[in-house]
């Protein structure tokens, strides 16, 4: 597998190429953050600059070429009943709060109907867009680079 780094014209040509779609889903990966992640919802490849403008060195940038979306809206006793009913067994989602389409950290896990409606029920009254958990590490549904140092040398380190 190539390592780009986020500032080559490949991986930039590759993730304007995804921002034909309405949203793009994009991961970052914090270097040396004990599995630290942000999961957020971007509209253009403005608000992507902007956020590249906040990483730091090694941090590692996943851009999903595509994603479902389950349920998004805000949340209510009739939505968190909804999302509960189609909720399948052993299905990890990604709850993410509307604050993270602009960069802060507001989201989290459901890996089981309960986990799912304790979650929701944590967020009564903010927007939610739920999504299956990315396969952020496969070439095929995704593109990645590395924020490179500031030699421009890209030095992956541990996420």
């Amino acid at each position: 597998m190539k390592r780009l780094s986020t500032s080559d014209r490949e991986f930039l040509d590759g993730v304007q190429n995804i921002f034909v779609a309405p949203e793009v889903l994009v991961v970052v990966r914090y270097v040396y953050g004990a599995g630290k992640r942000d999961f957020l919802i971007l509209k253009n490849m403005t608000a992507f600059n902007r956020l590249l403008e906040t990483l730091r060195s090694r941090d590692s940038v996943v851009v999903m070429k595509s994603f479902p979306k389950i349920k998004e809206g805000r949340v209510d006793q009739a939505f968190i009943e909804a999302a509960a009913a189609v909720y399948r067994t052993g299905a990890n989602w990604i709850l993410i709060e509307k604050d993270n389409f602009e960069h802060i950290a507001h989201f989290a896990y459901g890996g089981s109907e309960g986990e799912v409606r304790e979650e929701l029920g944590d967020r009564s009254g903010k927007h939610v867009c739920i999504v299956d958990e990315p396969n952020y590490i496969s070439d095929e549904h995704s593109i990645g680079a590395y924020m490179p140092d500031e030699d421009g040398i890209i030095r992956p380190g541990a996420y």
